[in-house]
């Protein structure tokens, strides 16, 4: 990849659902021709082939827009420091969707206060067969969230990069030299 950054190993962006890949880059525009530039070619919404998000904690949070409609897709959440005048550094944060974290968390809070009760309930009396469907619904459970995560990754694996260059392209990125990740 290009940039300086903390990458993780590739399987992760497959199968973990909390996966983010952090870069930071210099541009010589100065902060407002950065803003002017990312307002005028993204959309909020589906008339450019960047769209942004209407609320961001970011500057920018930024995805591909395809026809389909795919949650695990990566978001690009970009953070424009002007503290360097006249250049501008950018911070670009890769990850899922916020709202997909969450339901993970959950899924797996979920899953887990069931095993609990399910253990309580049956203390020693779930044996056999029963024993068997109950594991088997667990293991079920736990790896049906990563199948849609792997799955959702899979149709979306080029965006990451697709993000990465337009961002590069869009903003006259360029890596810096020795400045922290954070």
């Amino acid at each position: 990849m290009i940039g300086a950054q903390s990458s993780p190993p590739a399987w992760q962006y497959f199968l973990n659902p909390w996966w983010q890949e952090k870069q930071v880059y210099v541009t010589s525009l100065d902060l407002q021709e950065c803003r002017r530039r990312l307002d005028e070619s993204t959309s909020r919404f589906l008339w450019r082939a960047v769209g942004r998000a209407m609320v961001s904690a970011a500057d920018y949070t930024l995805h591909h827009v395809t026809f389909w409609r795919n949650s695990f897709k990566p978001y690009a959440y970009v953070k424009l420091d002007g503290s360097m005048p006249p250049q501008t550094i950018v911070r670009v944060t890769l990850s899922a969707p916020l709202s997909v974290r969450l339901f993970f968390v959950f899924w797996y809070a979920f899953l887990l206060v069931y095993v609990a009760v399910g253990a309580m309930g049956a203390r020693g009396h779930i044996a056999g067969p029963d024993a068997l469907l109950l594991g088997g619904f667990v293991v079920l459970f736990a790896a049906m969230p990563m199948a849609m995560n792997t799955f959702g990754r899979v149709l979306s694996q080029g965006d990451r990069d697709f993000l990465t260059g337009f961002l590069m392209n869009e903003l006259e990125l360029r890596e810096p030299l020795g400045l922290p990740i954070a």
